[in-house]
């Protein structure tokens, strides 16, 4: 399809050269990091041939093309890989938005799969026993609410929330009962100054 586009000069805090389509928006950046990935491109392609050398000894390659009794490399396929080294393509709807914040949001997105992680494994969301939607849904709001909070902490402390948690799990409290008048004493185990520390942090 035609495409209408605009090239934009290298950004030097991103270090990348864009061309971004105004219709239908998709933004392709091109990064030397990226690109360093020649080398193992070349590997690849050299694998390849020694595919289509020795078909006997093959097992899946790439840039291999196999027919029912014939098995050669794929040099259109290679070629376009090549020239497509270094470069990434991002798609997005966002239309008063700076090609270094669509690029930055992007990178961003390890934040929601990190949520997840935690969600799954510190939270323990799932498995969920309930079976009503109200218990359901009650469920997956308290979870909500302790991603929320385990967030903050991290942001406050600037240290995971396992981190913080493994901590915490350092102070323990003894009760005492007395066995006739049922008084209840509590005896608390020293707290250490990484614990106090953390206290501070989320006091102010």
């Amino acid at each position: 399809c035609d495409l209408t586009y605009r090239i934009l000069p290298p950004a030097q805090d991103l270090n990348f050269a864009s061309i971004c389509v105004v219709n239908p928006y998709p933004l392709f950046v091109f990064s030397s990091t990226h690109y360093m990935r020649t080398v193992q491109i070349s590997k690849t392609a050299r694998q390849a041939e020694n595919h289509v050398q020795y078909p006997g000894k093959m097992k899946r390659a790439k840039f291999v093309s196999t027919t029912v009794n014939t098995v050669s490399l794929n040099d259109a396929l290679i070629a376009r890989t090549k020239k497509l080294l270094g470069v990434k393509g991002y798609y997005t709807n966002l239309k008063d938005v700076s090609d270094a914040d669509i690029i930055a949001h992007y990178h961003s997105l390890w934040h929601i799969e990190q949520a997840f992680r935690i969600a799954k494994s510190d939270i323990a969301s799932r498995p969920i026993f309930h079976r009503k939607e109200v218990s359901i849904r009650a469920h997956m709001l308290i979870c909500v609410m302790a991603l929320a909070l385990s967030k903050y902490i991290e942001i406050k402390t600037q240290q995971s929330i396992r981190s913080v948690l493994d901590v915490c799990r350092t102070v323990t409290d003894a009760i005492l009962v007395h066995q006739k008048t049922n008084e209840r004493i509590v005896m608390r185990s020293p707290m250490p100054g990484e614990m106090s520390d953390i206290e501070k942090l989320l006091s102010h």
